[in-house]
């Protein structure tokens, strides 16, 4: 096993299981991501992902491989920037994002690299609690967080970059996907895949759900899949199970599922957080243009 290994596979995860746009993430071909996947596999002897008709799909064991393998590269990560030659440091932007924001930005890194090749960008992936943490602790120089960020530790400084809108993504086949705007009677009874990057944010039994300060009125009656994978999310919808409701930027690699909006919706807000008293870097500073031109052209 190998970190490149890793680093492939953590990448297809959080590409919604898509190994291309993984590749293109991460600048390598597509055969290097399948060869490194199926190399795991036949390490481990087991089946990281199943193939569906269109999508790869995680396994139960790949689940639990996903979890320690961001586990093991955050400790490398950890490592290296302990023991960095001082000569070395600042030569990459150390940015975090969850698994909803990276999905929403990770085309904004891409061009940055792109347009400046000596800048290197790093990118983790955590939920936010570990983040805030990885920000605080100097491994991470900023990160770009969501839904949650009211709950913003004293010790990071925060920046509002805007703001998203809950969405309903729903097969084209089913009833709903031919409405204009849907009701929030009209969710009350549909099953429902659960999506939260942050596993604090899990409901008590009985206890209402995130997503509805945001969608006033709602009450969805029947969550019957509760997940942090967007990957779960996908496959509960692409097979007709029925919908979810996430930031309307989220972008799935399938065209039998669309996105349709919700009545009266409230805004949520995306936020850079980096340590308190630490200037951003120009790179940073840019970054987080470049997140705000994006979500001010999604709306």
């Amino acid at each position: 096993m190998t970190l490149n290994q890793l680093n492939y596979f953590v990448a297809t995860c959080n590409n919604g299981q898509n190994m291309t746009n993984a590749a293109k993430s991460l600048f390598v071909t597509q055969s290097a991501i399948s060869c490194a996947i199926k190399e795991l596999e036949e390490e481990f002897q087991l089946k990281l992902f199943v193939r569906g008709k269109k999508n790869l799909y995680l396994t139960e064991e790949g689940k639990q491989f996903y979890q320690m393998a961001l586990q093991v590269l955050a400790d490398v990560e950890k490592l290296t920037e302990t023991f960095r030659p001082s000569s070395r440091e600042g030569t990459a932007l150390r940015v975090g994002m969850t698994a909803l924001t990276a999905n929403l930005f990770s085309g904004v890194l891409g061009e940055l690299e792109a347009e400046h090749p000596e800048q290197r960008v790093h990118l983790s992936i955590f939920q936010s609690p570990k983040l805030r943490e990885l920000v605080r602790q100097g491994i991470l120089d900023v990160a770009v967080v969501g839904w949650d960020i009211a709950d913003g530790d004293s010790g990071d400084q925060t920046r509002i970059l805007g703001s998203d809108r809950c969405t309903l993504y729903i097969r084209r086949d089913h009833p709903l996907a031919a409405e204009k705007e849907v009701r929030v009677e009209q969710l009350a009874d549909l099953p429902v895949c659960y999506y939260f990057d942050n596993e604090a944010l899990i409901p008590a039994p009985g206890a209402p759900l995130v997503i509805e300060q945001f969608i006033p009125g709602l009450k969805l009656n029947k969550v019957q899949v509760e997940t942090t994978f967007l990957s779960t999310v996908h496959e509960f919808v692409s097979e007709g199970k029925g919908g979810a409701i996430l930031a309307g930027g989220i972008r799935f690699e399938d065209d039998d599922i669309c996105q349709v909006k919700i009545q009266r919706t409230h805004p949520f807000q995306i936020a850079a957080v980096w340590r308190r008293g630490q200037p951003l870097s120009q790179a940073g500073e840019e970054l987080l243009e470049r997140v705000q031109k994006t979500l001010t052209d999604m709306d």
